[in-house]
């Protein structure tokens, strides 16, 4: 951390710097004489470790960076945010490095962060009475062409820059993962990173007759929760209404799940399509009310999980109970036995 700074090893006419001499720890030397060294200056080896902090943290994953200027060395990581960060380090002491960034299996929104220290930061500290010093961070926005974009990296400098990913649909998780499809409750959508999420983002459309719930809409309503952990955006879908919401649950029928892509933005991008997966699929999902294992009929297996069920309360299964009064009475039985030995297509 602290280390005497001293004059006969540091102080060559080869090296950069305004300092006339130099200290093998990150802090200066508490007998010293600010802005050279000092209690508490901060040498460019504290900045160094700094921006590492930014780049690597426990969970995420080094990728592999290529450059093809010998002075200019860049490392990656793909955090578990869904971010990509790169460090980028222009070794020339005179000259500033045009860099073409060519990513290959990530998609960047135009929004980033840049952390960085260099000649610049060091001649501020300079003029510092105090030895003042800290990394500048600012946000740029990128222009990027087929997802890769230019920057100019400063002679002697080391940059962080943190690229936020376009916003895709992660995945899809029906009833927290549960097989059960008597009663679908509370679809959620994950994405890749955190997003903004506007009415209308989310519609469900039922394939026999093309009748729809969504959020922003009249009629039964699509209500949406959101919330994100670790950088990432889950939206739960819950469901109020009648006629195609039943007690808190979809209608029976096979339902497509669209996003719209207009209504999804992260980065300033918003998101690649308007169906529910990257690679151009759509979401769909089923409700029939007796499916408790989730194949879309209600047969024999169907009928033995629900007659033990029969009197009890709903906390036994809850999928079984039809209009959520909190048991499994006659009336739940009396929706269930017209839809023993049916199925949807």
């Amino acid at each position: 951390m602290r280390n005497s700074f001293e004059t006969t090893h540091n102080n060559s006419a080869a090296l950069y710097g305004w300092r006339q001499g130099g200290d093998y720890g990150l802090f200066g030397d508490p007998g010293g004489t600010t802005p050279t060294t000092g209690t508490y200056v901060k040498y460019p080896t504290y900045f160094a470790e700094q921006l590492l902090s930014k780049v690597v943290h426990a969970g995420d994953t080094v990728v592999p960076v290529a450059s093809d200027d010998p002075l200019v060395a860049a490392y990656g990581v793909r955090q578990q945010n869904g971010h990509l960060a790169l460090l980028v380090m222009n070794k020339s002491p005179t000259v500033n490095a045009p860099v073409q960034f060519n990513l290959s299996g990530f998609a960047a929104a135009p929004a980033a962060t840049l952390w960085r220290y260099g000649v610049a930061e060091g001649t501020a500290q300079s003029q510092s009475p105090a030895g003042a010093a800290a990394l500048t961070q600012t946000t740029p926005t990128l222009a990027l062409t087929a997802g890769n974009f230019a920057r100019n990296v400063p002679q002697y400098s080391m940059s962080v820059l943190n690229l936020t990913p376009a916003p895709v649909v992660a995945g899809l998780a029906v009833n927290a993962g549960a097989a059960q499809r008597s009663r679908v409750t509370s679809p959620a959508v994950s994405f890749n990173t955190t997003v903004a999420l506007t009415p209308g983002a989310f519609t469900l459309t039922r394939q026999s007759d093309g009748a729809t719930v969504s959020d922003g809409g009249t009629g039964p309503q699509v209500m949406v929760a959101a919330a994100s952990v670790g950088g990432l955006t889950a939206a739960t879908l819950t469901f109020t209404g009648t006629g195609l919401v039943e007690s808190g649950s979809l209608a029976d029928g096979v339902w497509v799940l669209r996003v719209d892509r207009t209504k999804v933005t992260a980065g300033g991008a918003t998101l690649a399509a308007d169906d529910l997966t990257p690679s151009g699929g759509v979401g769909r999902l089923h409700r029939l009310f007796g499916d408790t294992d989730g194949d879309a009929d209600v047969d024999n297996g169907d009928f033995v999980r629900f007659r033990p069920a029969l009197g009890a309360p709903a906390n036994y299964r809850a999928d079984l109970d039809w209009d959520g009064d909190g048991d499994i009475d006659n009336g739940d039985f009396v929706r269930f036995r017209p839809r023993l030995g049916t199925s949807l297509p």
